[in-house]
Formats: structure tokens, C-alpha cells, sequence
């Protein structure tokens, strides 16, 4: 059987021979040969270029740090913030835990939200570093 392959989009590769005519005739199963190698081909830049996006964007990236900390009472504290500038981060506090992830370089004010009859806490001054945790260490709530 023969038929007739069809210029079409990017299935057309202009470096293999078979593609130099718009119009060619081929059988059923040369046809499906040529298609098959010429789509393998495609997927497979496809997806080299996709990893070294992938790999461009990762490489690239800035590594942030975080700020982690205690709260005592345990259960005297519902959530923290941290502030800089116009970049601010909420993390809730379990079991008088917190961490905030992906904080950026430089320096926070991070604020513990206190529950009734304890005062919130403020803490100045804290300095974050790429890639580092900046442990506040067990912050004492008054009442």
C-alpha cells in the first residue's frame, strides 16, 4: 500500500532526505518508520531542553535560610511573624515550636502572638544568613 505523506509542522525535519519534497510517497510501514524516528527525535530534544531549564532554574536559585525558636508555655503562643521591610512570614506555633522556612538574607523583627493572659513577644534585631538556621533559642512569655 502507498501512500502519500503530507508536509506538516514540526514533524518536518529539513536535513533528512525524506522530508526534501513536499509530497512523497512511501509504503504503510516506511511511512510509520520515518514518523516514528522523526517524533522520537523531537521528544527527545524536547525533553533536553526542558531538564536544562529545569537545571538552570534550580542552579540559579538563592538559597534562603530559616529562623526557628521555642515559645514557654508551650501553649501560651498561636503563631509568629517575622518582618522585613515589606517581606513578612507567618508560621503557626505547635506544641510551642515554630520555624519559618524560606526567609531571605538579612535582618527580622519576629513577633510571637500570645494568647490571654500572656504579652506578646518581640524580638529585634534577628540576622538571617543564606543557607543557615538562626535558632532564637526559648523565648519566655510574661504575663
Amino acid at each position: 500500500m502507498v501512500i502519500v505523506k503530507f508536509y506538516a509542522g514540526w514533524f518536518i525535519d529539513d536535513q533528512q532526505k525524506f522530508f526534501q519534497n513536499r509530497y512523497t510517497p512511501l509504503t504503510t510501514d516506511q511511512s510509520l518508520k520515518q514518523l516514528n524516528v522523526c517524533v522520537m527525535n523531537k521528544i527527545k530534544v524536547s525533553l533536553l531542553a526542558l531538564a536544562t531549564i529545569a537545571f538552570s532554574a534550580y542552579a540559579f536559585k538563592g538559597v534562603d535560610g530559616s529562623i526557628t525558636g521555642k515559645v514557654r508555655p508551650a501553649d501560651g503562643a498561636t503563631e509568629a511573624w517575622a518582618v522585613q521591610g515589606s517581606d513578612t512570614l507567618k508560621t503557626a506555633v505547635s506544641d510551642g515550636a515554630f520555624t519559618f522556612n524560606g526567609a531571605r538574607a538579612g535582618t527580622y523583627t519576629v513577633v510571637i502572638n500570645a494568647k490571654d493572659p500572656f504579652k506578646d513577644a518581640t524580638i529585634n534585631d534577628v540576622k538571617v544568613e543564606d543557607g543557615k538556621a538562626t535558632d532564637l533559642g526559648e523565648i519566655n512569655l510574661q504575663q
